[in-house]
């Protein structure tokens, strides 16, 4: 649906993505026994991802005021409530970088190996930030990125940093571009930066 409301054809419009905030059928409050799961953490953040890199310059999640209750007679989490915790953690993710996200997408800055696995590069204050998605099902290994923007700084290290998962993967040159490989579970998004100082809390 992104691709097809910016498919580069006319002017370009801020976009903003609606993703799903409840369980199937949870605003049937009175029938319980057709309400479905909600989302879990994987699927909520690919969703979230997926859109920023086809485009989206914001995100809604549709339908939390269902998310009741939230904690039980205990105090403990209930389903819903950890649906809740889930859409805030992403929702910092994506707060934390916002000033790249909502500038324009850099066209053909990055290649990947992997026809199932999509990608976008931004860049803001002289920084840059790549997404990577994996819109699949499967398990994708050995993928490798190659960074074709010049304007991605060389990591002295060797290594480039892999935000909000606490690693990096080696690096280097490879057929004139940086690239590195990495791997992809089902639904797996990777956000690498050229930057030591961004998100150093992640």
């Amino acid at each position: 649906m992104m691709k097809i409301v910016d498919d580069g054809s006319g002017p370009a419009k801020p976009l903003m993505m609606v993703l799903q905030g409840q369980g199937r059928n949870m605003m049937a409050s009175d029938r319980p026994e057709i309400h479905g799961r909600n989302p879990n953490r994987i699927e909520t953040r690919y969703v979230a991802y997926s859109s920023i890199v086809h485009g989206a310059k914001g995100i809604w999640w549709w339908g939390t005021r269902d998310l009741v209750p939230l904690r039980d007679a205990r105090g403990r989490l209930t389903s819903n409530g950890e649906f809740w915790e889930i859409i805030k953690l992403v929702s910092r993710e994506i707060s934390a970088l916002k000033d790249f996200y909502v500038t324009a997408r850099l066209p053909g800055a990055v290649a990947v190996s992997d026809g199932r696995l999509d990608a976008a590069m931004f860049r803001h204050g002289g920084a840059s930030v790549l997404i990577v998605a994996n819109r699949s099902d499967q398990t994708v290994t050995q993928a490798r990125v190659r960074v074709l923007d010049g304007g991605w700084k060389a990591p002295g290290d060797g290594s480039v940093r892999v935000l909000f998962e606490r690693r990096r993967v080696p690096a280097g040159e490879k057929e004139g571009a940086l690239s590195w490989e990495d791997t992809f579970a089902p639904w797996d998004v990777h956000v690498y930066t050229d930057r030591p100082d961004i998100c150093r809390e992640w």
